[in-house]
């Protein structure tokens, strides 16, 4: 599997707070079509991508 690599930013982090994230409405409209094919609550579709993806990604330092 390919690994997803982000670049760290030199500015300040985003807080860090728990709870509801916002997401467009393509990536929306995607995750409630595999809902509606699968079965699945599309909570429990976004935690398993969101797992997947966290266990490939990587920290790099930024180039510029």
């Amino acid at each position: 599997m390919e690994k997803i690599i982000i670049h760290k930013s030199t500015g300040k982090p985003i807080g860090k707070t728990g709870g509801s994230i916002w997401i467009s409405k393509d990536v929306n409209d995607q995750l409630e079509a595999i809902s509606d094919e699968t079965g699945i609550a599309k909570q429990r579709i976004t935690d398993f991508l969101l797992r997947k993806a966290l266990a490939v990604t990587v920290i790099e330092e930024s180039e510029i």
